[in-house]
Parts: C-alpha cells; structure tokens; sequence
C-alpha cells in the first residue's frame, strides 16, 4: 500500500520496514519516511482490518482509488479509511463508502474526485 500512495505524494512518519530474521536487521534495513508526508499513515488499527491514512482533500485522484481498491483484492477482509480533512473514505475491494455531508450527492469515483479538487 505504501508504494501506491508514494506514487501520489510522500508517505510516512514511519518507513518501510521488511520483515528479516532478527528486529535489528529489520531496522538497519529500512527506509526512512517523511516526517510531514502527504499521506500520514496511522501504524495503530483501530478499527480491526482496516488502515487509517490521514491526507488532504486534494490529493485523491480516481487512479488512486482505483489502485488501492485493486490492492485490496489480494486481502477481501481489509479496506482502507482516507481520513480527509473534509470527511471520510472508505475503500474496499469492490466498493468506495463516504462519510460526510463534504461527499453527499457523490454518486461515482468521478464525482468523489470532482469534490476533493474544490
């Protein structure tokens, strides 16, 4: 998931981190976030199968849902909350749910799109 949101602007606090034989050669192997990324991943799961990414309004695109939906396929049970300064998305594997009065009459990806670029 993070390399699909880095293709749409910064990523962090926190790096990517693979998973090795001991944590220390975890961490000595990865690569460090931003500090103030564009899309702030929240590293606790609150909710129970799900990611919480914080950002602004104005950097969902259609391909980035598209993309993340995509991704979504290879694990049904999760989805990912776009927690938007505005309202809220949640994205499936087959489905996109706002949250909001920001996102009411959005009856399409094209309409969610149009509404985050005012």
């Amino acid at each position: 998931m993070l390399d699909i949101l880095s293709s749409y602007g910064s990523v962090g606090p926190v790096g990517k981190v693979p998973i090795l034989d001991s944590y220390e050669e975890s961490y000595y192997a990865s690569r460090g976030g931003n500090t103030r990324p564009d899309f702030f991943v929240v590293d606790d799961d609150m909710y129970g199968m799900s990611v919480r990414v914080e950002a602004a309004c104005n950097l969902v695109k259609p391909a980035l849902l598209e993309e993340l939906a995509m991704y979504l396929k290879q694990c049904q049970a999760w989805c990912v909350y776009l927690a938007l300064i505005k309202g809220g998305l949640w994205v499936f594997h087959d489905r996109i749910l706002f949250e909001g009065t920001f996102f009411a009459g959005c009856c399409s990806v094209e309409d969610l799109y149009h509404r985050c670029a005012q």
